[in-house]
């Protein structure tokens, strides 16, 4: 099974908001060059009120959403850049667990240009710690380069606290979207409600 990050009428609806905002600034923005100030002001205070209903909607969902856990021989999808967990091999060590994780990446993507993992890795246990990605040389990159449909299998490995009971994997953007993307996208709302900050987990342990 394939899960992806957002829905299609998810993704339309916000798609909507953002071409409707930018719409109605302009249209504002002529209405003031135009002298006409009461009609400026009304498309003004129709856009706020909008936005303001877009942004308690958008949190009320994102709240009430449980978190997406992905198991074992599945895949998740973010955008069109897919990753599923294959396998999991642990080597005990003196103070941590060394776990070498087997995935599939994949582009779903069915043409267009090459595109690659723009995200940094790593695993969580049931208490949030983190544990970040070991550099391996001799194993193929995550982050390679990936044409249309195209598939890899490689190896991630971690170095976790040996008393971690659930570990998952999952990640966040090598490179932060602009305030623009993550305002319409909801990710902004994770900065100040730990409640909508739900990050999709690939379950390893």
């Amino acid at each position: 099974m394939i899960v992806h990050s957002d829905s299609f009428i998810g993704v339309l609806f916000i798609l909507l908001m953002f071409v409707g905002t930018g719409f109605a600034l302009l249209a504002s923005t002529v209405l003031l060059l135009a002298l006409k100030f009461r009609l400026a002001s009304r498309v003004l205070l129709g856009t706020g009120v909008a936005l303001l209903i877009f942004i308690v909607l958008q949190g009320t969902i994102l709240a009430l959403t449980p978190q997406t856990i992905v198991e074992r021989g599945d895949s998740f999808c973010a955008d069109i850049w897919c990753i599923g967990v294959r396998d999991v091999k642990a080597t005990a060590g003196e103070q941590d667990v060394v776990y070498k994780v087997d995935v599939r990446i994949f582009s779903d993507a069915n043409r267009g240009g090459k595109i690659h993992g723009k995200a940094i890795l790593f695993l969580v246990d049931e208490r949030g710690l983190r544990f970040p990605l070991i550099h391996d040389p001799s194993v193929i990159p995550f982050n390679r380069e990936l044409a249309p449909q195209e598939a890899i299998d490689t190896t991630l490995t971690f170095a976790a606290a040996a008393d971690a009971q659930r570990l998952y994997l999952t990640g966040e953007p090598a490179e932060p979207a602009s305030f623009l993307v993550r305002f319409f996208n909801g990710d902004w709302m994770a900065e100040y409600f730990t409640s909508t900050h739900k990050p999709t987990l690939l379950r390893v342990l």
